[in-house]
């Protein structure tokens, strides 16, 4: 699916924060635009059932966090930074995957 988020911690620095949700049978992908972000000043972490995604940028901090699906192995987490783009993908849990068609919905703003 994509959203657009309008958090506003995040607006003061990056307007509208276009991001894809993915979920396939084999896991939960994340794809977040952060052009002209340094990937020094990138901080992705999981804390509990919480995603939580920390910029630096002009001396300023920004913050957005995203529930973790109950399927999700949280301690699975990698996260890549490549381009200008932010990857995150959560496998699911052992006796969470299934087999069947993978499962994406697209919506553009």
């Amino acid at each position: 699916m994509r959203y657009t988020l309008t958090n506003r911690l995040f607006d003061d620095f990056f307007g509208s924060l276009d991001y894809d949700y993915q979920e396939r049978d084999e896991d939960y992908n994340i794809e977040l635009n952060l052009a002209g972000v340094d990937k020094k000043n990138i901080d992705v972490s999981v804390d509990g059932d919480v995603l939580k995604i920390k910029v630096e940028q002009d001396n300023k901090n920004y913050f957005k966090s995203y529930r973790v699906p109950s399927k999700a192995d949280k301690s699975s987490i990698l996260a890549r930074y490549e381009n200008g783009m932010l990857y995150i993908k959560f496998t699911k849990k052992e006796e969470e995957k299934r087999t069947g068609t993978n499962h994406k919905q697209t919506r553009d703003t």
